[in-house]
Formats: C-alpha cells, structure tokens, sequence
C-alpha cells in the first residue's frame, strides 16, 4: 500500500510539472489585458482632497500594476498609493472569467478595510477597461464604485473614476495620467 501511495504521488508531481507549464496564450477572455500587462505611476501633485488624508497639491504617487497570474487564466491588479508623510493605501484585486454569467469579473480587498466584487468591460477598439464594483467599507457600509483606463499610447494611459459611493474619496476624479515603469534590462518580470 506504502509503494501505491509513493508511486500516486510521484504520478502527480512528475504529471504537474508537465501540466504546470505556462499557456503561451492567456485565457481567450483576457487577451484585452494585453496592453494593460505591467506597472503604471502618476507621481506629482494630489489633484483632489482625500478628506481626512490628504490635502489637494500634496505630493503623492499612484501606481497600478497588472499581471498574469495561474498560468495566464486570471490577472491580478494592485493599487498603491503613497501620500507625503508616509501614509499608504493600497488594494490587491483577481480578475477572472465567469462563464456561467459570461463576464470578467474582479474582487478585492482594501488595506484599510473593505472588500469589493464587480465586472470589467474591456473594450480593445477603445483601448479601455472600465471596472465597476459594488462592496463594503471598514464600517460596514455599502459603496459603489466606476472607473475607466484609457490607453494613449504604448507608454501613456489615463484613470479617472466617473462615480464612487461609500468611500473615502466620492464623485468622479480629476483625470490621472499614469506613464508605464520601465522594468530594468536583465531583470525578469514576477511570475
């Protein structure tokens, strides 16, 4: 029974590491990701108040970052944002396809507490990916959230959030530009 089990195991390991291997291609739903895949920052002056936070004109720096994750079958998205004075705020999120409702969906957590799911639509001829969520805040109560990337150019893109409820920052936002951070030559992209 022991020799069984050791040969099970070895069967699975060994198989895995055959399975396990990269798809060349992402998942058919998420090829849109494609020119959104790496990091992009806005680093100058807040161009609104987040009450309670930050000061309109404070410096500050906004970065979102894409990637391929699960063997290009889902991506996974951050958020930080870093205020003067060293205040932080960041936010991890899954997006993935839900077949049985035919939609990419996403949900996250917020470092200061609060979860939120929603849908992307990504629109590849408008090189734009809007995200609308509906979650909970640290205290319990509901918020709602749409935001809209809009591609520029190869090294340019733009964010700007077209409604929020519920959260620390409501209403629409002043347009970021965000640029993309160049990975140094030689050094691998995280898996």
């Amino acid at each position: 029974m022991r020799c069984l089990l050791m040969f099970v195991a070895a069967s699975v390991v060994a198989s895995g590491f055959a399975v396990g291997r990269e798809p060349t291609q992402p998942n058919e739903h998420l090829k849109g990701f494609g020119p959104f895949i790496g990091t992009w920052r806005y680093e100058g002056p807040l161009p609104e108040e987040v009450p309670g936070v930050m000061k309109k004109g404070s410096k500050c720096t906004v970065q979102f970052s894409w990637r391929w994750i699960l063997d290009k079958q889902a991506v996974m998205q951050d958020l930080k944002v870093e205020f003067e004075g060293d205040k932080r705020v960041s936010l991890k999120e899954l997006i993935g396809w839900n077949a049985a409702d035919q939609e990419l969906v996403i949900g996250g957590v917020i470092s200061i507490g609060g979860v939120e799911l929603g849908t992307i639509h990504l629109d590849p001829r408008a090189k734009t990916l809007t995200v609308e969520t509906k979650g909970v805040n640290a205290e319990g109560g509901k918020t709602t959230s749409k935001s809209v990337f809009t591609k520029v150019d190869r090294d340019t893109m733009t964010f700007k959030r077209l409604e929020s409820t519920g959260n620390i920052v409501e209403g629409p936002s002043p347009i970021y530009e965000l640029t993309r951070v160049k990975r140094d030559k030689g050094k691998k992209a995280p898996k």
